[in-house]
This record gives structure tokens, C-alpha cells and sequence, in this order.
């Protein structure tokens, strides 16, 4: 019974030192499906950027600092390790005191937007090719299709109307020259849509999690996404392009009626019409734990999950000094291994006390097992 008490005692006064030691989690990266789903995302993005050629991000991205890609300044904690920290939490059951089951809740929230993003580029997998075909023309289309390209650049009155497309000052001609480019340039990964689609699906939990890991990070994946929402942007616009066209040159124009034949100006109308429905809309992911900014935000690298006063960087930062891993980072991070090496919550005098007891907890048994023999 006096070692028990000992035992009491030691704990007791380690706990004195360590203020707001909450509930933690722990991640177990052989059994946390959430934790292998992040990584498969992560490394599936990897290999997407290298078949489209992208260039300045990194393809392995357990490497990735995502906000020091491009010259960013970054928050200093490796992505995969603070991905870590969600994924212990959406793995782990709810406890009492420990707020999980909001999290948790949010990042079902944030699955289910990028669910809509899928939904969305599985209709562009559709919707695409049928625009190529309108806007180059396809004769074993069915029924064939003459293009509408080559449909207004035959039209030698109307080369030199001015449609301020894509840059202001640019007339038909050079709006045909764009469109020209810009359907050989979609053309070019029309093959890829649909295993994008289905990457896409592996890359969800991942840009879930990612989008409302802090609001610099969500900035960033807002980025990543705009250049794709970016890209289809050029549909609509070029949709308003030919309902002017249209409006002043097709059967019963305002300007010269009947310049555009009925023919193409069906192909017009259709394509206009679906140019509206092109696109991808960004969400808007929930910042998980808050919907406050930087230090409010759990997963952040200013933000202190386990409200001891001290920021996961830091918490990162020591674990990574004493060559610790990811699972080491978790339990240091969420306060369910508060004894972390450099823990500035641990007083040098207060450990050497633990260590002290606890030399004298096993030399009193030591001493206590040679009397009994």
C-alpha cells in the first residue's frame, strides 16, 4: 500500500506543474482508416501533379508545408503531421470533457462538399467532349457537326467586330484564335476526365481534411481549386461571347441580320447554353474546432489543441528536436502525453523530483525484495 501511495504522490505532483492537461487522443497508424485515407489522398494528388506537368509543388506530399509551396511563408508544421491530429480525432470514440464530436461532425460537414465537387466533375466528364465537338465540329458526331470556329471564322465580315475577349481591345479574329487554343488545350485532357473523377473520390477525405485544417490553409486549397474553377470561368465568358454574336449577327440580328446561318447558330445556342453550366464551385470548408482565426483554430499551427498554453508548433517543433514522430507529435499536441520532451510546461526542477521519486519508488522496492529474501 506505501508504494501505491508513492506512486499517487508522484503522479499528483507531475500533474501540479502541467496547467489545462485535457483529454488527449493517441493515433494508432496501423488501424486509423481515417489516418491511411489522408496519406492514399495525399500521395494520389502527388501523382496527378506530376502526369498534368504542374510544376513548383512537390509530388511527395509528406514533404509538403502547402503554404511555403510558391514563396508563402507556411506555418512551420509539416501538413501530414497537423492532417495527423484530425485524423486521431475522427478515429477516436467521444469522451467526456473532450469536445470531439465537433470536429468530428465538421469534417463529415466537409466530406460532403467535396462530394458535391464530384458530383460537378462528373458532369464536366459529359459535358466536355460534347463542347469540343460544337466548338472544332466533328463530322461522325450524331448528327454531325459543322464547329463553330470554323463556322465564324469563314464569315469575313465579321473578323473585325471588336468582342473585348479576352482582353479588352480583341476582335473575333482574335477571340477564334483563343478559343482555338483554348479547345486544344482542354482537348488535350478530355482522355483524363474521368480518372480524374475517380482520383478525385481517393483525393476527397484528403481535401476535406486539408480545407478547414486553419484559414491560412484553407486560402491556400481554395487556390489549388480555383485554378480549375479559373479555367472553366473562360466557358461562361465565352458563352456571353456568342448570345452577343447572336443577338447582332444571327437570323434576325440587330446590326446584319442572317450573317450567321441557322445551322451554326444552333450550334451557338447550344453551346451557350451549355457554357452556363460549365464550372466548378469552390466550397467553403469549415474550420474545424472554431469559427474564429489562427490561435482559435485547434489545428492550426498557432493553435493550442489541448489549452495548455502552448502552440502545436512549438509542441512540433520539440518533438521533432528529439526525434520523435507523428504519432509522438498527436499525443504531445492533444495532451495525452504531456511528458514530451521540451515541454516548457515541465520545469527542469520538476522533473528531476519525478525522476528523484521515482528512483526512490524503485530503490525502496529493491530494498524491500532483498528483506523479504
Amino acid at each position: 500500500m506505501r508504494e501505491l501511495r508513492i506512486v499517487g504522490l508522484a503522479l499528483a505532483v507531475a500533474l501540479m506543474v502541467l496547467p489545462g492537461v485535457s483529454w488527449g487522443v493517441e493515433l494508432d497508424t496501423e488501424t486509423c482508416e481515417t489516418y491511411a485515407a489522408f496519406n492514399i489522398g495525399g500521395t494520389t494528388l502527388g501523382s496527378i501533379l506530376t502526369l498534368l506537368h504542374v510544376t513548383g509543388v512537390p509530388t511527395n506530399w509528406a514533404v509538403w508545408d502547402y503554404e511555403l509551396i510558391e514563396g508563402e511563408d507556411g506555418d512551420g508544421i509539416l501538413d501530414q503531421w497537423q492532417m495527423a491530429i484530425l485524423a486521431a480525432v475522427i478515429c477516436a470514440d467521444a469522451k467526456e470533457g473532450a469536445d470531439l464530436s465537433l470536429i468530428q461532425g465538421q469534417y463529415q460537414t466537409n466530406l460532403g462538399l467535396v462530394d458535391g465537387v464530384v458530383d460537378q466533375l462528373g458532369d464536366l466528364a459529359d459535358q466536355i467532349p460534347r463542347a469540343i465537338d460544337l466548338m472544332v465540329g466533328n463530322a461522325e458526331a450524331d448528327p454531325p457537326v459543322t464547329g463553330i470556329i470554323p463556322g465564324l471564322s469563314a464569315i469575313p465580315e465579321i473578323q473585325g467586330v471588336t468582342t473585348d475577349w479576352p482582353d479588352a481591345g480583341d476582335t473575333l479574329a482574335d477571340s477564334l484564335v483563343e478559343l482555338s487554343s483554348l479547345m486544344d488545350d482542354v482537348g488535350g485532357y478530355v482522355g483524363y476526365l474521368s480518372s480524374i473523377v475517380t482520383a478525385f473520390n481517393t483525393i476527397g477525405p484528403w481535401m476535406a481534411g486539408m480545407g478547414g485544417l486553419s484559414t491560412e490553409m484553407q486560402d491556400r486549397v481554395d487556390d489549388l481549386m480555383g485554378e480549375v474553377t479559373g479555367f472553366f470561368g473562360d466557358f461562361s465568358a465565352m458563352g456571353a461571347l456568342l448570345e452577343g454574336l447572336l443577338y447582332q449577327y444571327g437570323p434576325g440580328g440587330v446590326v446584319t441580320p442572317d450573317l450567321i446561318g441557322t445551322e451554326l447558330a444552333a450550334e451557338m445556342t447550344e453551346m451557350a447554353e451549355l457554357a452556363q453550366t460549365i464550372g466548378v464551385t469552390i466550397p467553403e470548408f469549415v474550420i474545424y474546432g472554431s469559427a474564429g482565426k489562427t490561435a482559435d483554430e485547434p489545428l492550426s499551427a498557432l493553435g493550442d489543441f489541448d489549452d495548455d498554453g502552448v502552440s502545436n508548433l512549438v509542441v512540433y517543433q520539440g518533438i521533432v528536436a528529439s526525434g520523435g514522430g507523428i504519432a509522438d507529435f498527436v499525443a504531445a499536441a492533444t495532451g495525452s502525453n504531456p511528458f514530451w520532451p521540451g515541454n516548457p510546461n515541465l520545469p527542469v526542477a520538476g522533473l528531476l523530483g519525478l525522476g528523484v521519486m521515482a528512483g526512490a519508488l524503485v530503490t525502496g522496492g529493491a530494498f524491500k525484495l532483498r528483506k523479504r529474501s
